[in-house]
């Protein structure tokens, strides 16, 4: 089967035969993340490939397109979020992305983080209980930002 793939602009596109039967979108996300940090994040989106061609490996050589794509582009991370019961979710975890927060949102490292030297700041590896303390943060951060839509931290945690 003669199946091609070419990036255009932010999206990544199969073809059969000049035919296209799948796409992943990149979108550049500004992540504002405490004390004014913002962070560029490739929000991937869009994740599609036409019926007939499903279960070929066509969507998961366009996520590795995808995330040539982010690399190139200079973003530090890529995100997505799906439903739980969603069939994709096994292509992202295949794609490497692995779960954050709870089942259906993903992350992947784009290269390896070179920890810096930051007076003040140690790093360590997660311990159980650190989603407390980050989820407090949060809250402290960004309760106004939400207004009426603002969350606990136990809804969050749910």
């Amino acid at each position: 089967m003669n199946i091609t793939y070419k990036t255009e602009n932010n999206t990544v596109r199969a073809f059969h035969n000049d035919t296209p039967i799948g796409k992943v979108v990149v979108q550049n996300i500004d992540f504002h993340w405490a004390s004014g940090t913002c962070i560029s994040l490739a929000g991937i989106g869009g994740v599609g490939t036409d019926e007939a061609y499903r279960g070929q490996g066509i969507a998961g050589n366009m996520m590795e397109a995808a995330k040539t794509f982010t690399r190139e582009n200079g973003y530090a991370c890529s995100g997505l979020t799906t439903n739980l019961g969603n069939n994709a979710r096994r292509l992202y975890a295949r794609a490497g992305y692995t779960v954050i927060f709870r089942p259906g949102r993903y992350t992947k490292t784009l290269y390896p983080v070179q920890p810096t030297n930051v007076h003040g700041i140690t790093l360590r590896p997660y311990r159980e209980g650190d989603e407390h303390t980050f989820l407090k943060h949060f809250e402290s951060q960004h309760q106004d930002y939400f207004g009426y839509r603002a969350r606990t931290s136990e809804s969050w945690r749910e």
